[in-house]
Protein backbone atom coordinates (compact mmCIF):
# COMPACT_ATOMS: atom_id res chain seq x y z
CA UNK A 1 0.00 0.00 0.00
CA UNK A 2 1.27 3.46 -0.89
CA UNK A 3 0.24 6.55 1.07
CA UNK A 4 1.54 10.11 1.09
CA UNK A 5 1.87 11.01 4.78
CA UNK A 6 2.82 14.56 5.75
CA UNK A 7 4.21 15.15 2.26
CA UNK A 8 6.31 11.99 2.20
CA UNK A 9 5.57 8.88 0.12
CA UNK A 10 5.34 5.78 2.30
CA UNK A 11 5.21 2.21 1.07
CA UNK A 12 3.55 -0.01 3.67
CA UNK A 13 4.06 -3.76 3.66
CA UNK A 14 0.49 -4.38 4.81
CA UNK A 15 -2.69 -2.55 3.86
CA UNK A 16 -4.36 -0.28 6.38
CA UNK A 17 -8.08 0.25 6.04
CA UNK A 18 -8.91 3.24 8.30
CA UNK A 19 -7.45 6.52 9.48
CA UNK A 20 -7.29 5.00 12.97
CA UNK A 21 -5.10 2.17 11.70
CA UNK A 22 -2.79 4.71 10.05
CA UNK A 23 -2.47 6.61 13.33
CA UNK A 24 -1.74 3.36 15.18
CA UNK A 25 0.85 2.34 12.57
CA UNK A 26 2.75 5.60 13.04
CA UNK A 27 2.32 5.61 16.84
CA UNK A 28 0.18 8.73 17.00
CA UNK A 29 -2.29 8.86 19.92
CA UNK A 30 -5.79 9.49 18.58
CA UNK A 31 -6.67 11.90 21.36
CA UNK A 32 -3.83 14.24 20.31
CA UNK A 33 -4.26 14.05 16.54
CA UNK A 34 -5.79 16.22 13.85
CA UNK A 35 -6.02 14.55 10.45
CA UNK A 36 -6.72 15.63 6.89
CA UNK A 37 -7.46 12.95 4.31
CA UNK A 38 -7.09 14.18 0.72
CA UNK A 39 -7.40 17.78 2.01
CA UNK A 40 -10.62 17.11 3.97
CA UNK A 41 -10.59 17.28 7.78
CA UNK A 42 -11.53 14.02 9.50
CA UNK A 43 -13.69 14.15 12.62
CA UNK A 44 -11.75 12.49 15.46
CA UNK A 45 -14.83 10.47 16.36
CA UNK A 46 -14.69 8.90 12.91
CA UNK A 47 -10.99 7.89 12.77
CA UNK A 48 -11.93 4.21 13.13
CA UNK A 49 -14.66 4.46 10.45
CA UNK A 50 -12.98 6.65 7.83
CA UNK A 51 -11.53 4.45 5.08
CA UNK A 52 -8.15 4.99 3.45
CA UNK A 53 -7.17 3.75 0.02
CA UNK A 54 -3.97 3.19 -1.88
CA UNK A 55 -2.60 6.55 -3.05
CA UNK A 56 -4.42 8.68 -0.45
CA UNK A 57 -2.81 11.84 0.94
CA UNK A 58 -2.86 12.13 4.72
CA UNK A 59 -1.70 15.02 6.88
CA UNK A 60 -1.31 14.31 10.59
CA UNK A 61 -0.73 16.94 13.26
CA UNK A 62 -0.03 15.68 16.76
CA UNK A 63 -0.54 18.12 19.62
CA UNK A 64 2.09 18.16 22.36
CA UNK A 65 1.59 19.78 25.74
CA UNK A 66 4.22 21.86 27.39
CA UNK A 67 4.80 24.89 29.43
Amino acid sequence: MKLRVNGEDRILDKPLSTVGQVLDHFGVPWVRAAVELNEDAVDPGLFDKTPVSDGDRIEIVSFVGGG
